[in-house]
């Protein structure tokens, strides 16, 4: 996780088959809509066993397919919002929340403030794997060699993880991270469209956003790169997700 090796991950997919894969990803939500509370929803796209069956009439299916989605190329399709509420969960050590804008309603016949409830689902995968991830995650950010370095905080540990999606003509930038890593108050995706790495450029617009997040100017002189541009034709999304003991 650190170094974001592919080659680990590549025979990882293979070892796990697309069943365990699509099982695993359907926990955090993938494949599905999140259900906020917004028009327009997609729900991305998971292959499946049946999908490749129907697809190329075979239940074999080749390893460098599967090699391909250990990495989330390929078929895979998702949306800034699912890559949140799964960021969010892995915050949470399993906690999938249902993103949403409404906190609450006021009621005009009663002329009460309401809470609106929504779903939460504990995902069942022991603690101590979240642990390994979590702390992966946080060497991103916070190691030598990780991948990350530069979204890295005075005084916040940051949890992250870099992704470059291959794309014609220029591959897109993904970053995703949570803070603070011992109780976690936001989750943050960056996507920039054909933005090339990105280490190079979704992870350090992150850190400016948690730089402002946790008013860090109070305490320290903000540090810039000026040398840094994003793509004119880019576009960056970042989403606040759930704290452990609160909803978006």
């Amino acid at each position: 996780i650190r170094y974001s090796c592919n080659a680990f991950f590549y025979n990882l997919a293979v070892r796990l088959g697309l069943e365990k894969i699509d099982k695993y990803a359907k926990m955090f939500g993938f494949g599905e809509k999140t259900r906020i509370d917004l028009p327009g929803e997609k729900s991305g796209f998971l292959p499946t066993v049946q999908w490749f069956e129907k697809k190329f009439r075979t239940s074999k299916i080749p390893q460098g397919y599967l090699a391909n989605f250990g990495i989330g190329q390929g078929e895979i399709a998702v949306t800034p919002l699912q890559m949140a509420v799964y960021t969010a969960a892995l915050a949470n050590w399993g906690i999938r929340y249902q993103p949403h804008i409404v906190k609450a309603i006021h009621n005009n016949l009663t002329n009460k403030i309401e809470q609106v409830a929504y779903d939460s689902i504990k995902i069942p995968i022991p603690k101590k794997y979240f642990d390994i991830v979590r702390e992966g995650m946080y060497e991103v950010v916070n190691r030598p060699g990780g991948t990350a370095q530069n979204a890295a905080l005075p005084g916040i540990k940051v949890c992250g993880k870099t992704g470059t999606a291959q794309n014609v003509g220029r591959d897109h930038s993904w970053f995703v991270c949570f803070a603070p890593m011992e109780k976690p108050k936001i989750a943050v995706v960056v996507m920039i469209e054909n933005g090339g790495f990105g280490s190079a450029i979704a992870a350090p617009i992150a850190k400016k956003f948690l730089w402002k997040f946790f008013k860090l100017d109070k305490l320290y002189a903000p540090k810039t790169d000026s040398s840094r541009t994003v793509p004119r034709d880019s576009a960056a999304v970042a989403v606040s997700a759930p704290k452990v003991s609160d909803s978006l």
